[in-house]
């Protein structure tokens, strides 16, 4: 799933992201913000998108495979890598990313006329970067080599990986006064 090996297989998921970008350009020439210069361009864009898109998957339906209607998910994806335990890390990631209260709680204490701004970050708030930094690495890079049938005996003993997780447990208890 997450790798395809097929070239058309790659194909099928590479339309999925044409498609993402058919849909951009198709807002972005709806929206009023857009000047009228570049509302042209987004349309032209779209329909040079939607041809192209018609024209690869009939081919690819042609040649038997089937274009699914969206790009799987990240917990079907983790799922697949035997990794369903990094979900985790994903939704963790998001309330960051997508700017909620997590992101706003390294500047801002309390609410209302409560609030305090200021520098609140502390060795606790870079164990969920540092560990999802170093988790991606590690598992792309078995990945990787097991794909290019590398040898992996690196990957295979998992006691560097433990140290690491004991080295973070060893930090939250530190920073939480445990």
């Amino acid at each position: 799933m997450f790798i395809p090996i097929d070239p058309f297989e790659r194909e099928v998921r590479w339309i999925l992201f044409l498609r993402s970008g058919t849909s951009q350009a198709k807002k972005l020439a709806e929206s009023k913000y857009t000047p009228d210069g570049l509302v042209r361009r987004y349309h032209a864009r779209r329909t040079n998108y939607t041809y192209f898109d018609s024209e690869l998957c009939q081919l690819l339906t042609e040649k038997g495979y089937v274009i699914p209607t969206q790009a799987p998910n990240m917990w079907e994806m983790l799922k697949e890598l035997d990794e369903p335990h990094l979900y985790k890390f994903y939704v963790l990631l998001s309330a960051y990313s997508h700017s909620n209260f997590e992101a706003a709680s390294l500047y801002k204490r309390g609410l209302g006329t409560t609030k305090t701004t200021g520098e609140f970050t502390s060795g606790y708030d870079w164990v969920l970067p540092f560990s999802v930094a170093w988790k991606s690495f590690y598992l792309a890079a078995r990945d990787f080599l097991d794909l290019i049938e590398a040898q992996v005996d690196v990957f295979e003993d998992v006691a560097d990986a433990e140290k690491y997780d004991a080295k973070i447990e060893a930090l939250i208890k530190t920073e939480l006064g445990g």
